[in-house]
C-alpha cells in the first residue's frame, strides 16, 4: 500500500516536530519464524531506498482517528545494535505526489481516430 510515513522515534527517543521528516513509499507485512514463535514485522520501504531500512516488529496500533487518515503504530525497531522502542505515524491515504511525471508535449491522436 503506497503510505507516507513519519518517524516519531530515533533510537527510542522522541523526535521533535521540527526534526521529523516525512518520507513516501510503500507499507508491507511479512511474518517469520524464529525458533518457536511467529514474528511479525511492519516495513516501510521508501521510494528509491533499500529495503529492510524500516521495520517494525511487534507493532500494534497506539492510535487511529475515524476523521482522519493516519495511524499511529508502535514496536520495537533495531537500531545500532540493540532494540528500541519505535513509533511510526502513517498516512494511508497521502496527497498526490506534487512532481510531474513524465516530461514534453502531448502527443496528438492518430490521424484515424474515429470521433466519439
Amino acid at each position: 500500500m503506497r503510505v507516507t510515513m513519519t518517524q516519531l522515534r530515533k533510537g527510542g527517543h522522541w523526535i521533535g516536530a521540527n526534526d521529523r521528516k516525512t518520507m513516501r513509499g510503500e507499507l508491507l507485512t511479512k511474518k517469520f519464524i524464529a525458533g518457536e514463535s511467529l514474528v511479525k514485522v511492519l516495513e516501510f520501504a521508501e521510494v528509491r531506498s533499500c529495503p529492510g531500512t524500516y521495520e517494525l516488529s511487534d507493532a500494534k496500533v497506539k492510535e487511529c482517528w475515524r476523521e482522519q487518515s493516519t495511524i499511529v503504530f508502535s514496536g520495537l525497531a533495531h537500531e545500532d545494535g540493540a532494540w528500541v522502542a519505535q513509533e511510526w505515524l502513517v498516512d494511508v491515504a497521502p496527497p498526490p505526489n506534487d512532481t510531474p511525471v513524465g516530461g514534453g508535449r502531448i502527443k496528438p491522436g492518430s490521424r484515424y481516430d474515429v470521433p466519439a
